[in-house]
């Protein structure tokens, strides 16, 4: 075992030795625990060893091309015992299984190869494959070998050449904007009102989604989708048996449009469920799982669909597909393990009905096609697709590499409009959305009459005029008019400018102020001197009767700075009571949408810094550095451990300092603990206290030793993302 541990341990610090860091960072950062955990390996070696240890690859994101060549070189591999620690295979071997020459070439081998080593699942070495200790667990019988009672090895595995995409036409269109969705989403919110009511087993009932089509004009399966993305949004929640509109509704209208659509698309990017595909109810049959149940979810709904995108991202520019079978095809090759099994290739299908017959498949596992169909419809309702292509705004969501590009695509398919026109009849159209700035405008000026996905109606009437007055007290209504003027794409008829002047001459011939206090004075006098009386200038009194006055604050806090002035006034219990708070002065409860996480900002990138780190890495394979006796004894008992680790642990057992190790405990499973103060006892087994270090460790199951790491500045650590496992 200890012999196995190092070998693939040297092979792997060969092959990262081989790298540039671009490469190593393609290969690193698709692990976070393998560098972002503290502290951090300082050699390549120590870098090896971590990725063996904390890596856990799993095959469900490969590719079928991979896919295959990772099973049949598992199959071929002499496997040791136990089956956790690593295996190999001949590589001519492998080339002769695959049918190199037949249907694939050597290139195509090879290609695939570099793929399963950015996957730390195997890696050239030499005239050998060396295979990742997780490898075996990927497969349960592969080529239909099981780990007992192996049937003889096939002659051929079965390996498909890659599956382009199919280009059908050319110049795809731009959709004309994402208003659509977000007026569809808008209209759903309504549709709320009243409250809908809910199913006994959770959900929405399909008659209450054919009624919402009805109201929509639209078919019911689009219906589920703003419903889920309303739900999703946060917008509408069920509540003691309704669904009803949430306070975040509120917000939401508040949003502007861009970022409206921001949010919609990332809510649709990370939605569990496929909602215009109806699911079969198991329990009932024929009948369908209901809307917004907890039983319509699909775990694996996210990755199929940011499959199908990655499939379109693949077109050349200008190029378009048609759904069908061969679309469907390629999205099936790229992801297998995500869908439902399908013959590609009826001349490389073995008897079993698939290219690989053990693969682990999610349940329920929907047919590639029938994926495919559904969230292309879905993305091109929402403006992500058009003609069989991605959008500008679909690529940008797909990438997400640069925030303000994402922000520039949304602009792009969400055109603004600043000007509108101003009729004589008062009516306001607005040829599209307005924008923030406009709307603010219109909205406290004019009534809204009419919102549809292209076009706004307004109308300014008295009314709103006067509303305008009301919220805007002193405004000038010259000032509102040249307002009018310079947001008119026409100019400002006479019949509006009139309007405006004869409301703002009637304004404010009568006040209304809000009083929470009467003040009932005996004198003409003393009402004068508690007026102007300094000390109650916070009351504010008003006199609005030779002996009678008002106030602003509550009948106790007058009371209270009346006696504490020197006055002795009575409280008439008779009298009204004071007015509660307005619902103004009230905290709001807070309600906030979801923050955006488009599929790239979900997943993440490449951790930036990660190469330069990896760049200064040192080899230490042929470090002929001058070790202690006792860090020479280390490495003879642990030839694993390379020339930094047994000078750091040395140091740390001479000196009753702080360690970090790496090890392999009974259970084979990759363990950590930091030590202060090690010893090694009579059986060269590493010591420590009991709360750190449970039992000793044998220093032959050491796999890593770092001392504690010494601070360093920001700038000099890569940033934590996680990588995005399904590119």
């Amino acid at each position: 075992m200890r012999r196995v541990m190092e070998e693939i341990v040297r092979s792997l610090t060969e092959h990262l030795a081989q790298m540039n860091p671009q490469q190593r960072a393609a290969m690193v950062s698709r692990y976070p625990k393998a560098w972002a955990t503290r502290p951090r390996p300082q050699t390549l070696r120590q870098l090896a060893a971590r990725l063996i240890g904390k890596a856990e690859p799993r095959a469900e994101a490969l590719p079928l091309g991979e896919l295959q060549l990772l099973e049949a070189a598992v199959a071929l591999a002499d496997h040791p015992r136990p089956a956790t620690e690593p295996a190999t295979c001949d590589r001519a071997a492998l080339s002769r299984l695959v049918g190199v020459g037949a249907s694939v070439t050597e290139q195509r081998v090879n290609d695939l190869l570099d793929s399963l080593t950015r996957w730390s699942l195997a890696w050239p070495d030499g005239d050998r494959i060396m295979l990742h200790p997780l490898a075996r667990k990927q497969f349960f019988a592969p080529l239909g070998r099981r780990p007992v009672g192996d049937p003889p090895m096939p002659e051929r595995a079965p390996l498909l050449p890659s599956a382009p995409v199919p280009s059908t036409h050319s110049a795809p269109r731009q959709p004309g904007s994402g208003s659509s969705a977000l007026d569809q989403v808008d209209r759903i919110l309504a549709a709320f009102t009243p409250p809908w009511k809910s199913l006994k087993k959770g959900g929405v009932s399909a008659a209450d989604v054919r009624r919402a089509g009805r109201l929509l004009d639209c078919p019911p399966d689009e219906v589920r989708l703003w419903i889920y993305l309303a739900d999703r949004l946060g917008l509408i929640t069920e509540t003691y048996g309704r669904w009803v509109c949430t306070p975040k509704v509120e917000t939401w209208r508040g949003t502007p449009p861009s970022d409206q659509l921001l949010h919609l698309i990332s809510a649709w990017s990370g939605l569990p469920a496929l909602p215009l595909f109806e699911l079969p109810d198991t329990k009932r049959p024929g009948h369908t799982v209901p809307v917004l149940n907890p039983v319509a979810a699909l775990s694996a709904a996210v990755d199929q669909r940011r499959t199908v995108l990655s499939v379109l991202e693949d077109l050349p520019p200008g190029c378009g597909t048609q759904l069908g079978p061969e679309l469907a095809h390629v999205v099936y090759y790229r992801r297998p393990c995500l869908f439902a099994p399908r013959v590609l290739d009826p001349d490389h299908a073995p008897a079993s009905g698939d290219a690989c017959a053990s693969w682990r498949l999610p349940r329920p596992a929907l047919d590639a096609e029938l994926v495919t169909r559904t969230v292309v419809r879905e993305a091109e309702l929402l403006g992500l697709v058009a003609d069989g292509a991605l959008t500008d705004l679909g690529r940008a969501l797909l990438s997400a590499a640069d925030e303000e590009a994402l922000c520039q695509a949304v602009a792009a398919a969400l055109p603004l409009h600043n000007r509108a026109a101003v009729l004589a009849d008062h009516t306001v159209l607005v040829p599209g959305i307005p924008t923030p700035p406009l709307a603010r405008l219109l909205a406290s000026v004019c009534d809204l009459e009419r919102k549809e996905a292209h076009s706004q109606s307004w109308r300014i009437t008295p009314a709103s005029v006067r509303r305008f007055f009301d919220d805007h007290p002193g405004t000038d209504p010259e000032d509102l008019l040249v307002r009018l003027a310079d947001a008119s794409t026409t100019p400002l008829p006479q019949t509006v400018t009139y309007l405006v002047r004869d409301t703002a001459a009637r304004h404010g011939h009568i006040t209304v102020s809000a009083a929470q206090s009467v003040l009932d004075v005996r004198s003409e006098a003393l009402a004068t001197e508690l007026v102007h009386h300094s000390d109650l200038r916070h009351l504010r009194l008003r006199q609005v009767a030779p002996t009678v006055l008002l106030a602003s604050a509550r009948t106790s806090t007058v009371l209270a700075a009346l006696r504490e002035a020197g006055y002795a006034p009575a409280d008439k219990l008779d009298s009204a009571p004071s007015a509660p708070p307005s619902a103004a002065t009230k905290a709001t409860e807070e309600s906030t949408l979801p923050a955006p996480r488009p599929f790239g900002a979900r997943t993440g990138r490449p951790a930036k810094g990660l190469p330069r780190w990896l760049s200064e890495l040192p080899d230490d394979r042929s470090t002929d550095s001058q070790l202690s006796p006792l860090a020479r004894l280390i490495h003879e008992q642990a030839p694993v451990l390379g020339p930094v680790d047994c000078t750091a642990l040395a140091e740390a057992i001479e000196a009753g300092t702080t360690v970090h190790i790496e090890y392999q405990d009974y259970g084979l499973q990759h363990t950590t603990a930091t030590v202060t103060g090690p010893h090694l006892n009579d059986q060269n087994a590493v010591a420590g206290p009991r709360k750190e270090l449970p039992y000793p460790v044998a220093l032959k199951k050491i796999q890593l030793v770092l001392p504690r790491q010494t601070p360093r500045s920001r700038e000099q650590e890569p940033t934590t993302e996680p990588y995005d496992a399904g590119r």
